[in-house]
């Protein structure tokens, strides 16, 4: 750890109260028992090794009781994000979450992360109000979709190939980036997060390989195309995150589902919640879902530090 992150992690006491970074090993018996208890069948209990392995596993403990947790990630360019909020079950509505998040924000800004977004499903009305009151604002409408199209579908007779650096176009003049207000779904370095769409990141999806074109028209035909998602769905379903950036969005899922029905994979992505854009996706075969901790809508938020 370098002498900033360490500065940047000092902990924090208020009475009983201690909130600190987690050790992976020392502390993974109570993160895991946290984890079982706080939401049923936990999507990270399968990447545990994963989750943990990555810095940023913060903690509130009252005396030596680890009661809150929540994941606090520098995803770059002044861009942060927080995800994994946990709270014990039986210590809700007592001030956990705000307090840890509140010096989540405390660390990030110590980190030089110049804003913080974080994902809510639009039924969540306590993280809602929790988020606004540490100043969150709601920056982009989603909707949560899993699926792939039938075999059943007529092929366009298209095929996905990899992007090259030098066709990418300025993100501004894609459709897709558009309907989510300028903000891209990464697949690199942390999967299903949400960062301003620049000519870097693109350009970063298309050096690690993740961003396809459909047709000869990039700006109708481009996607981010992950890949294997470390994470099941319902029935232990294989999933890669897809998002399309061109216009052609209908083509663009029908394309890619061809390629990853033989992989006896499904697609997975947040889509813009924008009733002209929705229907012909739905009825292809890309259904409403649920994610293992969202819900179908959700919102993304954001704070300025």
């Amino acid at each position: 750890m370098t002498s900033t992150l360490a500065s940047a992690l000092e902990p924090k006491h208020e009475g009983r109260a201690t909130f600190r970074a987690l050790d992976p090993e020392r502390d993974r018996a109570e993160i895991e028992r946290l984890l079982a208890r706080a939401v049923p069948h936990d999507y990270l209990l399968q990447m545990l090794d994963r989750w943990l392995g990555s810095p940023g596993t913060l903690g509130g403990f009252d005396g030596q009781e680890l009661v809150a947790i929540e994941k606090l990630e520098d995803l770059e360019q002044g861009e942060g994000w927080l995800g994994a909020i946990r709270v014990a079950p039986e210590r809700r509505r007592e001030g956990w979450a705000h307090r840890l998040t509140a010096w989540s924000l405390e660390v990030a800004k110590r980190m030089g992360m110049q804003v913080v977004r974080l994902i809510i499903e639009d039924e969540n009305t306590a993280s809602r109000a929790l988020s606004k009151g540490l100043g969150f604002r709601s920056v982009a409408a989603l909707s949560h979709s899993v699926g792939i199209a039938p075999a059943t579908v007529p092929s366009s007779g298209k095929v996905a190939r990899l992007a090259r650096d030098e066709e990418l176009p300025d993100p501004r003049e894609l459709e897709g980036l558009r309907r989510t207000n300028g903000f891209l779904l990464t697949t690199v370095p942390h999967p299903m997060r949400f960062v301003r769409a620049t000519p870097l990141r693109l350009k970063d999806a298309a050096r690690a390989g993740h961003l396809r074109v459909i047709g000869d028209d990039v700006r109708e035909g481009l996607a981010l195309l992950g890949p294997r998602a470390p994470w099941r769905f319902r029935e232990g379903q294989t999933l890669r995150l897809l998002t399309p950036l061109g216009a052609s969005a209908l083509e663009i899922f029908e394309t890619v589902s061809e390629g990853v029905r033989e992989e006896g994979c499904e697609l997975e992505g947040f889509l813009p919640d924008d009733p002209p854009f929705l229907p012909p996706l739905r009825s292809a075969g890309w259904k409403s879902g649920e994610h293992a901790t969202w819900g179908e809508h959700v919102q993304l938020y954001e704070v300025a530090l």
